[in-house]
């Protein structure tokens, strides 16, 4: 700077260092398949999305599989014990998810590859770059920096292990690419096959390349949250073991109280799925009754007095064509419990809204609005006409005198003297919606009117459902053969990979003791237990791989104190440098976060200054991690060492290149995998 004008000149001085600002350590990328991947209205198909809890998972991305078919096999000669129970499909992003919440976890990524209408989960395809499946989103996670964790709770789905496998294998490779992320593995479980040979298949198949970069665990785990199974998904696919003919569950007993049981069960489940499929048909694509009149009636406020006559119409119809569909419900449904509160609930909240809406029919304003006349009615508008069963329940006389005995009287039994708004067309249209006329006096419009018949559908809903879950949990509670397949299926249900509740451990230990300590010693919440039972001995070939170095930890249970992880090696478990999965993350991190710290010093001229300044950032923030216990050492010296500079580190052929180079040691904490305790015999001294 050149003074030029006399006075007194104040000039900041930067003579600290600059900061290591320490990057995350658990944000995971649960890659898989989703109920939906939707935001806004944009697709997140293949669209890396950090969320920070599972409430925005759900809306983002929907929420659990509801599995449709599960195969249930029987043995006919051990009494119809239950041989296997296999749903033809199923998912495990969502349940791996709530464990991650659930065992500490905080922000992470979800990819979405797919829905759960997929027919076939995909590995990668033939293309290069893949275009579809698992392998696609690991492809565009690698454009993403955040994520320190890679996870595929669905690949065990995969129908090939060559494609397992090779998804694996391209995961090592992005994370040694990377150098800011592991991989967290599952293995290929399976009731079928015995533990021992998936480990030795996960062994011969993973390769030796960039091990330090994953970690695999083993057995599955149950997971601890409720399960409803319904009837419907295997009440129809059970088979004997014998000869795979089919079993009816109605008549597998002689007690004919337990078949009328089933029968009870299938009508009220019928039911249901009758009541549903009527309320889809009649909504119009909306996603409720509700929905679909709010459309039809912002059509009539939106318009203008040449189009109020159509969208009025469209409106009216509507609310028609829900009332004259409840009035075929009765023959339609087959339990009688439910039959008694469809009739219960239309005497008490159904008939004055039908009433009203028949009232609203022969409103002159209604007629002269639809262009129809008193005698075209029964054409349009099939209210006269419809069967009904509104005449068990009706014989009084409204006070206005209208007779409503049933629906399908003649229109002579109706008044037809109701006095109309007198307004223009489009204001016309909306005193018949809201039931207000010029005057401000006030009688029932298409707003009260659906809400009654709206209100009526929503309790008949719930009916069927409360109808069909109790006829379902007394029938699995009273027959017994039933019972345990309905329990077997949960059990079969409850199996999930371990990797999302690891996800949530690191995550967990990390916040609070720090990404070196291992993530071992924990228990896992949310679970039963795991899948299958590890003793110590089993665990040994496990942890020490004497062939391949290719480490396995165990999560056990141990008697009083539950579901533990114990282990903490990567793949890698005869590497002196690598074995241990604190270890490889905490180099990840400080490589990670010291990258990122230094990039001011790019294009800054390479002196001696930079140099110091570059060592005293290094230097002040692992000082800070000794301090935290992160390195061995009883000094700063003895734990770590940072080297910069001409003769060091960098020649002049370096420095004329623009290279400037750090070398970095740092003396890791490792954990204390085996204690040995020694005890002996002391001579007595008196």
């Amino acid at each position: 700077m050149a003074y030029k004008t006399p006075g007194v000149y104040v000039k900041e001085v930067s003579i600290f260092p600059p900061s290591v600002a320490e990057v995350e350590t658990a944000i995971p990328a649960f890659i898989g398949y989703t109920q939906k991947a939707e935001k806004r209205g944009g697709d997140l198909t293949n669209v890396p999305t950090r969320i920070s809890s599972l409430l925005e998972y759900n809306e983002l991305f929907g929420g659990v599989y509801d599995i449709a078919r599960v195969n249930v096999v029987l043995n006919a000669s051990n009494n119809y014990a239950v041989d296997s129970a296999k749903p033809t499909k199923r998912f495990y992003m969502y349940e791996s998810l709530r464990l991650f919440f659930d065992n500490g976890g905080g922000p992470c990524y979800i990819v979405s590859v797919g829905s759960y209408s997929d027919a076939v989960i995909n590995g990668n395809s033939t293309a290069t770059p893949p275009t579809s499946g698992l392998s696609v989103g690991l492809k565009k996670l690698e454009k993403y920096d955040e994520p320190t964790i890679i996870l595929y709770p669905d690949a065990p789905l995969l129908a090939s292990a060559a494609s397992f496998y090779s998804l694996q294998q391209r995961t090592l490779s992005q994370c040694a690419t990377l150098q800011d992320r592991v991989a967290l593995f599952d293995l290929r479980e399976s009731a079928t096959r015995d533990l021992n040979d998936t480990v030795v298949e996960f062994r011969n198949n993973i390769g030796i390349n960039n091990l330090k970069y994953g970690a695999a665990y083993t057995p599955w785990l149950h997971s601890a949250y409720p399960k409803t199974i319904s009837f419907t998904v295997f009440k129809d696919y059970v088979t004997k073991k014998s000869d795979s003919s089919t079993v009816d569950l109605g008549k597998i007993t002689a007690d004919s109280a337990l078949n009328a049981l089933v029968t009870s069960a299938e009508s009220a489940i019928t039911d249901q799925a009758t009541i549903d499929s009527k309320v889809i048909a009649l909504r119009g694509g909306e996603k409720t009754l509700k929905d679909q009149f709010a459309k039809l009636r912002n059509a009539v406020v939106n318009t203008n007095d040449a189009g109020a006559d159509v969208a009025l119409i469209a409106l009216l119809g509507f609310v028609q064509s829900v009332a004259v569909d409840i009035t075929v419900w009765k023959t339609a449904l087959k339990g009688e419990n439910l039959l008694l509160d469809l009739n219960a609930y239309a005497k008490d909240k159904l008939k004055e809204a039908i009433h009203d809406l028949i009232q609203l029919e022969k409103n002159d304003d209604v007629q002269s609005q639809s262009g129809t006349s008193d005698g075209d009615i029964n054409t349009n508008y099939i209210l006269y006409d419809a069967t009904t069963w509104l005449d068990e329940y009706d014989t009084s006389t409204p006070a206005d005198g209208t007779a409503v005995e049933d629906i399908a009287g003649s229109t002579s039994d109706y008044n037809n003297s109701v006095a109309g708004p007198t307004l223009g067309d489009h204001a016309t249209a909306l005193n018949i919606i809201t039931g207000k006329d010029g005057a401000g006096s006030s009688a029932k419009g298409l707003d009260a009117i659906f809400d009654s018949i709206n209100n009526f559908v929503q309790d008949v809903i719930t009916a069927a459902d409360t109808h069909a879950e109790l006829t379902q949990n007394t029938l699995y509670e009273k027959h017994s053969i039933i019972g345990n397949i309905v329990e077997h299926i949960k059990r079969e249900y409850s199996k999930v990979p371990p990797s999302g509740a690891i996800a949530g451990l690191y995550a967990f230990v990390d916040n609070a003791r720090g990404v070196w300590k291992a993530p071992a010693n924990v228990s896992v919440n949310s679970v039963r237990g795991p899948v299958e039972a590890i003793d110590a001995a089993e665990q040994e070939d496990l942890n020490v791989d004497v062939t391949g170095g290719k480490s396995i930890n165990a999560i056990r249970t141990f008697t009083g104190r539950g579901t533990i992880v114990w282990g903490a090696r990567t793949l890698a478990g005869n590497d002196n440098e690598w074995r241990y999965i604190p270890v490889r993350r905490f180099y990840n991190m400080v490589e990670e976060s010291v990258k990122k710290s230094t990039a001011w010093a790019v294009f800054e001229p390479n002196t001696a200054q930079l140099w110091t300044k570059v060592k005293g950032m290094i230097e002040n923030y692992l000082v800070q991690k000794w301090r935290e216990g992160a390195l061995a050492g009883s000094t700063p010296e003895e734990a770590f060492f940072v080297k910069i500079g001409l003769g060091q580190t960098m020649t002049a052929q370096d420095i004329l290149e623009g290279r400037l180079i750090v070398e970095i040691g740092m003396a890791a904490v490792r954990p204390a995998e085996f204690i040995v305790l020694k005890f002996m015999h002391k001579l007595q001294e008196s």
